[in-house]
């Protein structure tokens, strides 16, 4: 998770991070948006099922792992982002 969404996250706030997302979408347009949100539904339907998968044994573990990095980075990031655009 730290490997895939760290870069997804950082593009909201780190300035090359910025700068390269824009590289990607003048050049490849809207089919860089497509394979990045199927790439992110993957992702996502993947990493729900290995939790759930888990719900005998190490779910509180996993689950733990995942808020860990989950919420400092929606209160951080995405919250602030919100409010701001929300102005």
């Amino acid at each position: 998770m730290i490997l895939n969404e760290t870069p997804v996250v950082l593009r909201h706030v780190y300035r090359p991070a910025m700068a390269f997302r824009e590289k990607m979408e003048i050049k490849y347009g809207k089919k860089w948006h497509e394979w990045h949100k199927k790439i992110d539904y993957i992702w996502n339907f993947l990493l729900f099922s290995g939790l759930l998968l888990s719900i005998r044994e190490n779910f509180l573990f996993f689950l733990s792992l995942f808020l860990i990095y989950w919420v400092p980075i929606f209160c951080f990031i995405y919250l602030p982002l919100y409010l701001k655009n929300r102005r």
